[in-house]
Order: C-alpha cells, then structure tokens, then sequence
C-alpha cells in the first residue's frame, strides 16, 4: 500500500505519495477520486487513464499491410486529445490525433506505437505499448 499524505489532521502532514482526504465520514484515497465530508464521501473525478492492444497483427491487402488501433481513454475529463507515437518503418494513415489511427508498414519492424491522451484538465495519460507482429 502505498504511503499517505493525510490533510488537516493534528499529527501534521506525511509523504505526499498518496493523498487521503476524509472527516467523519471515513477516508478515501485521491487516487481513488474520493472526497470526504461529513456526511459522507463523494466521488468527484477518476484519474485518467488510457489503453490500447497490447499486441496486433499485419492485415494484408494487395497493395500494402496495415494495422487498426484504438485508444481508449477511462476517468479524467472530456473531451480528450490524442497523440500517436509509432516506432518502425510504418506511416499513419490520416490523423495522428485522433482515438483510432491506421498504420500502413513501409518497411520491417519491429513496429510499436502508443497513445498519449490529455483530458480537457490538462491530465495525461500514456496508455500501453502495442508491439505489431509480422506476417506469418
């Protein structure tokens, strides 16, 4: 469990790895978008976060070999913004800011790529490698 930075307690302030705010209503950590008041808890955000496959296949076409991904972002506040970042010999076919991008091979791998999502807070979230694997 990680450490706790409690807040406005008469023992003072901890490490600020974790912050748990709360009163009588019990504690919950901020990492868990909670919120404490007297009455109760209230949830009021969840942290972002974002995710893609963590592997693909090539698709082949006649003409070239291509790659769908999508990111999907969880928590935080929309709307979202994306930035792809691939690596290998592979284009994105349209735009690199949008949740899905089309990768077309251009060349051998190896070829991953991942997505960074920013919510309308500022938040930023990289979500997992995806790691394409040749054709069979």
């Amino acid at each position: 469990m990680p450490a706790a930075l409690t807040i406005g307690t008469a023992s003072g302030n901890k490490d600020p790895k974790e912050i748990t705010i709360g009163t009588t209503g019990g504690n919950k950590t901020v990492q868990e978008g909670w919120i404490g008041t007297a009455s109760g808890n209230k949830q009021f955000f969840a942290f972002l976060t974002a995710s893609i496959p963590t592997s693909a296949d090539w698709q082949a076409t006649e003409f070239f070999a291509f790659v769908v991904l999508a990111c999907t972002p969880s928590g935080g506040v929309t709307p979202y913004t994306y930035a792809w970042t691939k690596s290998g010999n592979m284009n994105i076919s349209g735009s690199s800011t949008s949740a899905t991008v089309t990768l077309i091979r251009t060349g051998l791998g190896p070829w991953t790529a991942y997505c960074t999502v920013t919510d309308a807070n500022g938040n930023v979230a990289v979500s997992n490698t995806c790691t394409i694997t040749p054709d069979p």
